[in-house]
């Protein structure tokens, strides 16, 4: 009895894990998308009170800086894909890694820049929430735009 007991709730457990891996893949790609379509009513629901973005320059971004320049309408963003994402799940905890490239236009600057990227999650009451990010460049260029 206790064997069959251990198998049933290894069996739930992995249910649960695969069902946390699922959701977080799916807001992985929301998160993409509302960045290019400059959904800030997406990332204020999905993000914690005190996120932090560190970005590829080095500069801290606050949650309502982000959520300002992700509702910036001159920011002009091509849609992209995530890749080489890696999905890792401690409790509570997930961390998301990947590649993008992005390609945007902001005031008078073109930007295509080649990213890798770091966004940590908790589960919540509410669900998944992410609490940081960060990217570090593996190339970026930037030119006058036209």
């Amino acid at each position: 009895m206790k064997k069959l007991f251990l198998v049933v709730l290894l069996a739930a457990s992995a249910d649960v894990f695969a069902d946390d891996v699922a959701d977080l893949r799916r807001l992985d790609r929301e998160l993409v998308v509302a960045t290019y379509t400059g959904d800030a009513a997406w990332w204020d629901r999905h993000m914690s009170a005190d996120y932090t973005l560190l970005t590829s320059s080095g500069k801290i971004v606050s949650r309502e800086l982000l959520l300002a320049q992700v509702g910036d309408k001159s920011l002009k963003m091509e849609a992209y894909e995530p890749t080489e994402v890696v999905v890792r799940t401690f409790g509570d905890t997930a961390v998301i890694t990947g590649r993008i490239l992005q390609k945007y236009t902001f005031g008078d600057t073109r930007v295509e820049a080649d990213l890798r990227y770091t966004d940590v999650w908790l589960k919540t009451k509410d669900g998944w929430k992410t609490v940081a990010g960060h990217a570090s460049a593996i190339n970026v260029k930037r030119e006058k735009a036209q």
